[in-house]
């Protein structure tokens, strides 16, 4: 059976390790790697063309996915593991929620910059609101 690995990405150099931790951890194993990026649309974004903003940030994100993808499939040498990417605009736990049970994931491996950037937390605010809300 395959596993189900869930990689959630905000195209930071972290959330690349996380994925190729992912890889190498399970490059053994038959999997199926759910590669997802989330995007919202801001409240004063709501005011000025929303509709635009919309469309470039589905366009960054899919755009972000397909490199990712493409990375991914360079560095994996694994013939076990197969790659497809989701680009959603909501809730990032929402979102996480729905694919966990369309797809049966079994497992979530992340790492993400978060907004702060800070070197003092450990966790970031939505691998805490993950941790919290994901069961």
């Amino acid at each position: 059976m395959k596993r189900r690995i869930l990689l959630p990405t905000d195209f930071s150099k972290n959330a690349q390790n996380a994925m190729d931790y992912a890889i190498n951890l399970y490059k053994k194993d038959s999997c199926v790697f759910y590669i997802l990026n989330t995007y919202t649309i801001e409240p004063f974004t709501m005011e000025l063309s929303a509709e635009r903003y919309l469309v470039e940030a589905k366009k960054k994100s899919i755009s972000g996915l397909q490199k990712s993808l493409e990375r991914l499939t360079n560095v994996d040498d694994s013939d076990c593991h197969e790659f497809h990417w989701v680009s959603d605009c909501g809730s990032f736990i929402e979102i996480m929620k729905a694919l966990i049970d369309k797809y049966d994931i079994d497992i979530i491996v992340m790492g993400t910059k978060g907004d702060t950037d800070s070197r003092t937390l450990i966790y970031g605010s939505q691998t805490l609101l993950a941790m919290e809300r994901i069961r």
